[in-house]
């Protein structure tokens, strides 16, 4: 018994029972062969041949299938593909910015009015008020005429007192603005306001002897101005978010003005307000705090 191992797949067998590798078909001629140097190479050559033939049947296919064939991606397709990502997302961000631009246009221009002084100022949504049709103040309907600082009920839930009108101290910015006017302020006190979705806010205004009608001051953007001079402009419809509501009706008068105003406050009406007038006009007769003082 000849026991050699395999030199192709390290296999042990018995070379006196098979000639040849059981294993891989090698052939293996024992180390005491006595084989001349011709006939080992002879040999070598043979094995050489059958270890090529093994190789080829391994990687022959079965009957009726075939090798999957390697992806060999196309040269270059990456890169149209990143270059076509790219081109889809640069058009995106163009369209967003084209949209938006208008957009963000128009809230910077509302950001940036105001006074240089004041520095940004925020601006809180009113409720657009028509302008009513200039009238006389006796063919208002007398729904309701008040004295000053006489409490009265309004808006449904909302007590009102108006105190009188003065004359307040103003900044060379807020006269700056209003060179042709005349300022005057007009105490307000509301309790038992609270958020109405049910009703349309009218702005308060005051009728002149001519039958002008002046609408109280509700530039948010000059907040700041009035506050540095110690005013806080307020109307009825402010007293949705604050109860009690403390402030100044604020109002411009042309500076040739004179005799007696009437404050009219319309009533609010149910709905949006869009056709409907007010509910109600409640009145309240006021002097001018200039022509009190000429009087002296």
């Amino acid at each position: 018994m000849r026991k050699i191992t395999c030199a192709d797949c390290g296999r042990r067998y018995d070379y006196d029972v098979d000639d040849f590798c059981p294993k891989c078909g090698s052939y293996n001629p024992p180390p005491d062969t006595g084989a001349t140097r011709l006939e080992q190479e002879l040999l070598s050559r043979f094995q050489d041949g059958q270890k090529q033939q093994t190789r080829s049947a391994r990687t022959r296919p079965a009957p009726g299938r075939t090798l999957p064939r390697p992806h060999t991606p196309h040269a270059g397709g990456e890169e149209r593909r990143r270059s076509w990502l790219v081109a889809i997302v640069v058009v995106v961000i163009a369209a967003l910015a084209a949209f938006l631009f208008p957009i963000l246009a128009v809230n910077f221009a509302s950001l940036s009015t105001g006074l240089p002084e004041t520095g940004w100022s925020i601006a809180v949504p009113e409720p657009d008020t028509p302008a009513l049709e200039a009238h006389p103040t006796d063919s208002l309907p007398q729904d309701g005429v008040h004295e000053p600082y006489e409490s009265f009920r309004m808006n449904g839930t909302q007590d009102i007192t108006v105190g009188e009108l003065w004359e307040p101290y103003l900044s060379d910015e807020l006269a700056a603005l209003y060179d042709d006017a005349r300022c005057v302020a007009l105490d307000l006190e509301v309790t038992g306001g609270y958020t109405r979705y049910d009703l349309y806010f009218f702005t308060p205004f005051l009728s002149l002897s001519d039958g002008t009608q002046v609408y109280a001051e509700t530039d948010w953007d000059l907040l700041d101005a009035f506050y540095e001079v110690g005013l806080e402009p307020v109307t009825p419809y402010d007293a949705q978010w604050a109860d009690p509501l403390y402030g100044q009706m604020i109002f411009f008068l042309p500076d040739d003005c004179t005799g007696d105003v009437t404050l009219v406050l319309p009533e609010a009406a149910p709905g949006d307000g869009e056709e409907d007038p007010p509910a109600a006009y409640h009145l309240i007769t006021l002097q001018l705090p200039w022509s009190t003082s000429e009087a002296f």
